[in-house]
């Protein structure tokens, strides 16, 4: 398995997932719980890491953190390694835990710290299992509007209520208030561009100059290239369905520089075959077109 690059630079913000390996649960009991937010917990103090929320689901984790020092791929491996030990000497065997290899959304924290981290509290719900985010017990969202004297690591719940109020009274309310706001509400992991990134044009600049100096790896050397490509708003212009009969063309030059199908289909809102449609429009010099994007 080809493990994805990891951008790993001082005070880059994350969200982290993982699943477990081949459908089976991460966690099975409130102990499990537990021992995954210990171990987490003291991993995210040994390196000083600040972690704004989490969710546990059966199969599923995920989590923001900020890290000071640009060591994420280091504590992954202590975490992943001391929990996998954990639950396998729990149940008398050995193996994969997680699916792996864990997924890391690098993002610009001024503009989607908060959208993440709601989405992150609100999987319980985006999944069915609850009607309302406070009915899950396994995530941050109750310890983010409890009292500071009964919360629990790991959680820098003060770092992300200090960006919706002046009091904490009011920053809760206002959490509280934005987190109920966003259910329904698209994801935000829908505007995350390869290789992983979610930020402006300007937060791309940042993480590009961070890569510079690895420019001599082969997969950063990649990955260097893609961030420099024009993105698609770019390449098909602010209103697609007035260059109706430019599409053919504009579609041949966003395959060419490696956007896929479904990623071009998802930016002008129709299915991927429409997309193909396009495509073989302009590389059979044919002047009809697919039907108009809506």
């Amino acid at each position: 398995m080809v493990r994805p690059l990891r951008i790993d630079f001082p005070d880059a913000t994350y969200l982290v997932s993982d699943s477990g390996f081949a459908g089976r649960p991460v966690v099975q009991s409130d102990d499990d719980v537990l021992q995954f937010l210990g171990i987490l917990a003291g991993v995210a103090a040994s390196l000083d890491w600040i972690i704004y929320s989490w969710c546990l689901l059966p199969d599923h984790y995920s989590f923001v953190v900020k890290t000071p020092h640009g060591d994420l791929a280091t504590g992954m491996r202590r975490f992943s390694s001391s929990y996998t030990r954990h639950v396998n000497d729990q149940n008398k065997h050995s193996g994969r835990i997680f699916h792996g290899p864990w997924r890391a959304v690098l993002l610009e924290p001024d503009a989607w710290l908060l959208p993440m981290c709601r989405h992150v509290v609100l999987q319980p719900v985006t999944s069915s299992m609850v009607a309302t985010p406070e009915e899950w017990p396994w995530s941050s969202y109750q310890a983010t509007v409890m009292s500071t004297h009964v919360r629990s690591a790991p959680l820098a719940a003060e770092a992300l209520l200090s960006r919706l109020g002046q009091t904490r009274e009011d920053a809760v309310a206002a959490y509280a208030d934005y987190i109920r706001a966003g259910i329904g509400q698209p994801t935000p992991l829908a505007h995350v561009m390869p290789p992983g990134i979610l930020g402006t044009q300007a937060f791309v600049q940042v993480v590009t100059e961070h890569l510079v100096e690895r420019a001599s790896e082969p997969s950063v050397a990649a990955v260097l290239l893609m961030l420099a490509r024009p993105s698609l708003t770019q390449i098909f212009g602010p209103d697609v369905r007035r260059e109706r009969a430019q599409l053919p063309l504009r579609v041949t030059a966003a395959v060419h520089l490696g956007y896929s199908l479904v990623q071009i289909g998802a930016h002008l809102g129709v299915h991927y075959t429409t997309v193909s449609r396009y495509l073989r429009a302009a590389q059979g010099g044919r002047s009809k077109v697919p039907p108009p994007v809506h």
